[in-house]
């Protein structure tokens, strides 16, 4: 998994140097990669299929490969490397991990902070290893919020100062066209290197009743705060799912008795394994 905002070439490169590490190890018989998930769905990510030699040629046993691996991996700069051996998928559920169980709750906020003081407790046991959830921070977003009052005394209305952000930053379809028996649109908005900024934005104008335009930027406040890539739900719920895999010298008993134990500590929220 390469950083959230990673473009797909971005993402490729680093898989071009995970590939390299994997293919030179005398343990490997065969790889293959994808980037960007089955479907397409993250251009942030992508997964190394690998088939190892037999046993009698092997100089590490799989779980010591894997330990092996996964260090090979993270010490790619804007890599984190998850190993997983797919031969436990049957023991657990979607994702294949041997542990895997999800915080649910109607409050996302607190959610948040119960898995992340999880993942941190689990990570910390010594139990379990690749401890990640599906919790994913996107890009930072940019929220415009009109000051309703000042619109009001300006004879400017909220809708007024939306259909100037959209129409100027979104563009709006002013035409259309036939070309080769297929219809085009046409949209108006401003120029790249016009719309890119905050401060781009807040030098719009809208025009109020009297035909006066007023700057943007003393209509609305302006926020820009990360934006999470989607709010995941189980059973109609919300929920945050974690996962991991076992660590070395320990069984996953172990980790999954010792998840219903953090679990007694949640009034809040329901951990299910």
């Amino acid at each position: 998994m390469t950083a959230v905002s990673s473009s797909m070439n971005e993402t490729n490169n680093l898989f071009q140097e995970v590939e390299k590490k994997v293919n030179v190890m005398p343990e490997v018989q065969r790889t293959f990669a994808v980037v960007g998930g089955f479907g397409g769905g993250s251009t942030s990510g992508g997964v190394v299929f690998t088939t190892l030699a037999p046993p009698s040629e092997r100089t590490f046993t799989q779980a010591e490969f894997a330990a092996k691996l996964r260090k090979e991996l993270n010490s790619i700069p804007g890599v984190r490397a998850v190993v997983q051996d797919l031969s436990q998928q049957g023991f657990t559920a979607q994702r294949g991990f041997p542990i895997e169980f999800s915080i649910r709750g109607s409050d996302w906020k607190t959610l948040e902070k119960l898995s992340g003081d999880i993942t941190q407790k689990l990570s910390a046991s010594g139990l379990a290893v690749d401890v990640d959830t599906d919790y994913r921070i996107g890009v930072p977003e940019l929220r415009i919020e009109p000051d309703r009052a000042r619109c009001s005394d300006l004879g400017i209305s909220v809708e007024d100062v939306a259909t100037a952000i959209n129409a100027l930053v979104g563009g709006e379809r002013v035409g259309k066209y036939s070309s080769g028996g297929r219809r085009v649109d046409v949209r108006m908005r401003l120029l790249a290197e016009q719309r890119t900024g905050l401060d781009d934005i807040s030098r719009l104008k809208v025009r109020n009743r009297n035909g006066d335009l007023i700057p943007l930027s003393s209509l609305v406040t302006y926020q820009e705060l990360p934006a999470l890539q989607a709010v995941t739900r189980k059973d109609r719920e919300r929920a945050i799912s974690i996962f991991a895999n076992v660590a070395p010298g320990h069984s996953q008993k172990e980790a999954i008795d010792y998840v219903e134990n953090l679990t007694n500590e949640m009034p809040q929220a329901i951990a299910r394994c």
